[in-house]
């Protein structure tokens, strides 16, 4: 039986760290996977691409997380139930429909990645410090996260015009 550890960013930008607990079958799966997410080197740009201005830069970094987000979410699918998603050390599982288009299993991420953030600065230092450094744009107070993914994408649903 096999314990691996994947880094945080392995996948794409702000990609989970994953722990997988598995049996011997299923090692050369992880392996070959880690080996060849750390040869991929474009891990894509920021989280919430649709809060900066649109631009080719842009749309190709938000391009090469969503790759990176399909490649996590088959890797997961492959370890079936033996791997646990972790961000800033707070397991948070990955319940992401399979159809789900990239755009929102990206969002869900970002989701993830910024209240678990604030839950770690809240156990850190208090209510007070937190709330005036969250890390929550404020155009997702109130759960707006997937207004702005699937359909909503500058980039995904076909607005967004190249000026080449």
């Amino acid at each position: 039986m096999g314990n691996h550890v994947i880094p945080e960013g392995t996948f794409y930008t702000y990609s989970p760290q994953i722990k997988i607990r598995c049996q011997n079958d299923r090692d050369e799966i992880v392996l070959v996977t880690l080996q060849k997410e750390e040869a991929e080197t474009d891990k894509g740009g920021e989280k919430h691409c649709f809060l900066r201005p649109p631009s080719n830069e842009e749309r190709d970094k938000h391009l090469a997380r969503l790759q990176g987000v399909e490649r996590m979410d088959s890797f997961l699918r492959q370890m079936e139930g033996s791997a646990r998603v972790y961000f800033h050390g707070f397991e948070s599982g990955w319940n992401v429909s399979s159809s789900e288009h990239p755009c929102g299993k990206l969002s869900y991420n970002d989701k993830l990645w910024s209240t678990n953030w604030d839950r770690k600065h809240l156990s850190r230092y208090g209510l007070a410090r937190r709330l005036e450094s969250s890390c929550i744009p404020l155009e997702l107070g109130g759960g707006m996260w997937h207004k702005y993914s699937c359909g909503q994408c500058i980039y995904c649903n076909g607005k967004y015009v190249t000026e080449e």
